[in-house]
């Protein structure tokens, strides 16, 4: 061997001493620079996470609140609803009663009628007109008194008494003021 390439193979080991160290230091530059970047993209991303957890933070609290609100109207609405539900079976008990009353009273004076066409007259007092005004009359005292108020019979004789000339206090009136 010459000295040549002695000295060549000895450059040769050192070259390949040195050389895993110069390709291990760039190899590991470049893994260090690709784990901080990897790290500042994993740090961005933690940061907007966070950004949005505090942001789906808000609106759940906005959303909380906003239901909260919607709830007390609900149960507001459900009320005035309950309370329009009572009214209206009121109403239709109330509609129901008077129906009753109606037909009493339709029975009463078709009653009275068929009572009147049998029986002879008495004057001018028992005509068609003079009664039916009459019953104008009860009717109308009738309302005046009140639904509420006990049934009052009428007989014949209180619609006599009920005509402008016989005003009588059996219809719980007496004279009324107009």
């Amino acid at each position: 061997m010459s000295a040549d390439t002695g000295c060549s193979s000895a450059w040769q080991d050192r070259r390949s001493e040195t050389a895993p160290h110069l390709v291990g230091g760039l190899r590991m530059k470049m893994e260090e620079s690709a784990l901080r970047k990897w790290l500042e993209e994993v740090e961005a991303q933690f940061l907007q996470q966070k950004v949005w957890r505090e942001n789906a933070d808000v609106k759940v609290h906005e959303l909380l609140e906003e239901n909260s609100k919607l709830r007390a109207k609900l149960q507001v609405s459900e009320e005035v609803a309950a309370e329009a539900v009572d009214d209206f079976q009121y109403i239709m008990r109330h509609n129901k009663f008077l129906d009753a009353e109606l037909r009493k009273l339709k029975r009463e004076m078709h009653t009275r009628k068929r009572g009147r066409n049998k029986t002879v007259s008495d004057g001018p007092s028992d005509s068609i007109e003079s009664e039916s005004d009459g019953e104008i009359r009860s009717l109308k005292e009738i309302r005046r008194i009140g639904v509420s108020a006990p049934r009052i019979p009428i007989k014949r004789s209180d619609v006599d008494a009920a005509s402008p000339a016989n005003r009588s206090e059996s219809f719980g009136g007496g004279p009324r003021d107009e």
